[in-house]
């Protein structure tokens, strides 16, 4: 089957391609190729990403908190150190999640990749590190046994 013109949905235009002598294989190839191209490089993707594992990293990082809390208050158990691999990976992982995130939705909104990327690396390590000290002084509290109410923290 031979076709002179077909009208394709790419990206948000309707393109028109005229095709001469070309087969119905090799359009259904071309629409299909096309697909598959589009779908790696959709924002959307890289937000959904980012915020399957900015929330599991930090459930998790919490997770590890609440364990470190609960053995000081039953066997008066040290939480620090704070800085010990595991509680460094979540928390690092959970931010690089965030940063993905805000990476994909800056794209949505028509920003270059280095400037969303930039700008997503901006707003995820300033509040990291400063949320990461309110962490360890608190703990740092909680170990001088400063704290009395630590259920309102957390």
């Amino acid at each position: 089957m031979n076709l002179n013109e077909v009208t394709l949905l790419t990206g948000s235009d309707w393109q028109s391609y005229r095709l001469n002598g070309i087969e119905e294989e090799s359009i259904k190839e071309f629409i299909l190729d096309d697909r598959a191209s589009n779908l790696i490089n959709i924002p959307v993707i890289l937000v959904g990403i980012g915020f399957l594992i900015a929330v599991s990293s930090g459930v998790y990082f919490a997770n590890l908190m609440q364990k470190k809390l609960r053995s000081w208050e039953k066997d008066k158990v040290s939480p620090l150190p704070l800085g010990n691999p595991q509680t460094q990976l979540s928390w690092a992982i959970a931010f690089l999640g965030l940063c993905i995130f805000f990476s994909g939705a800056l794209k949505i909104l028509e920003f270059g990749t280095i400037i969303s990327i930039s700008i997503a690396i901006t707003i995820t390590i300033i509040p990291a590190s400063l949320m990461w000290k309110v962490i360890s002084n608190l703990l740092v509290e909680v170990d001088a046994g400063k704290v009395k109410e630590i259920d309102e923290y957390f």
